[in-house]
C-alpha cells in the first residue's frame, strides 16, 4: 500500500524538491540494485534503462507519461521517447537519446551523449547540449565540458581510466564493493589509466598495487586501505 501511495504521489505531485533526503523512497523504489550489482530493463517504449550499483529508482510508465524519479545513484537511460527524469534537485526532459545522471557523490552530473534535453530546478529552463557534462549546483544546471562517453562503460562492468586521480578510481570500486575502503591523503593523486573489471574488485586493487607505488594493508577482507609504499 505505501508504495501504490508513494507512486501516486509522485504522478499527482510532480518533482518534490528534497524528497531523496528522505530514506523511505529509496527503500520502496520499484526498481534498484544492491551494492555490486548492475541491472539493464527494455522498457515498454523500446528504451533502455541501466541501474548502476547501489541505485533505486520509480519508473512509472501510465499511457503516454513516461517518469523515472531517481532517488539514489547512478542511472543511463537510451530513450526512444520522451522521458521525465527527476531527482530532488530538479528535474530533465529528455525528448530522445541516451543521458546519464549521477547522483552520488554532490553535486549531481548530468551527461548528455545524444539527443535533446533541458534541465529544471528552481528557476529558469536550462537547455542542454548534447555531447556535454553538467553539475547540478543549488538546483541549477552549469556546463561542466565536454562528455566522455567512457564514463557509461559501467553498464558493460567496465571502468575506464585516463590519467584519473587514484582517490577517483578507488572511490568508484567502493561504490561496488561491500565493506571499508579507504586511501591515505598521499596517494590520492597519483594518476594511473587502465580498463578494469567492475565484478573482480580485489584483481583491480592488486593491479593498483603493481602499477603505483602504494601497498594494500587488510584488516579483514572487507577492510582495506591503500597506503604509500
Amino acid at each position: 500500500a505505501l508504495r501504490q501511495l508513494s507512486v501516486c504521489g509522485l504522478l499527482l505531485g510532480g518533482t518534490v524538491l528534497g524528497l531523496g533526503q528522505a530514506p523511505w523512497p529509496t527503500w520502496l523504489a520499484n526498481q534498484r540494485t544492491a551494492i555490486g550489482e548492475r541491472r539493464q530493463w527494455r522498457l515498454a517504449d523500446g528504451s533502455l534503462l541501466h541501474l548502476n550499483s547501489n541505485s533505486a529508482v520509480d519508473l512509472l510508465e501510465l499511457g503516454n507519461q513516461r517518469r523515472l524519479q531517481v532517488h539514489q545513484g547512478e542511472v543511463l537511460i537510451e530513450a526512444a521517447s520522451p522521458w521525465l527524469i527527476a531527482c530532488a534537485q530538479g528535474r530533465c526532459l529528455l525528448q530522445e537519446g541516451q543521458l546519464q545522471l549521477r547522483l552520488d557523490p554532490q553535486p549531481v552530473r548530468l551527461s548528455l551523449y545524444r539527443g535533446q534535453a533541458s534541465w529544471q530546478g528552481e528557476g529558469a529552463l536550462t537547455d542542454l547540449a548534447a555531447d556535454h557534462d553538467y553539475w547540478v549546483r543549488d538546483t541549477q544546471a552549469q556546463l561542466a565540458g565536454p562528455a566522455d562517453i567512457d564514463r557509461s562503460r559501467w553498464q558493460q562492468g567496465l571502468l575506464v581510466a585516463k590519467q584519473m586521480p587514484l582517490a577517483e578510481l578507488l572511490g568508484e570500486l567502493r561504490r561496488q564493493r561491500h565493506g571499508l575502503l579507504r586511501w591515505a591523503p598521499q596517494v590520492a593523486a597519483l594518476r594511473i589509466s587502465g580498463v578494469f573489471p567492475l565484478d573482480d574488485t580485489e584483481r583491480v586493487l592488486q593491479a593498483v598495487a603493481r602499477t603505483l607505488p602504494v601497498r594494500l594493508h587488510y584488516r579483514t577482507r572487507y577492510w582495506v586501505s591503500v597506503e604509500p609504499a
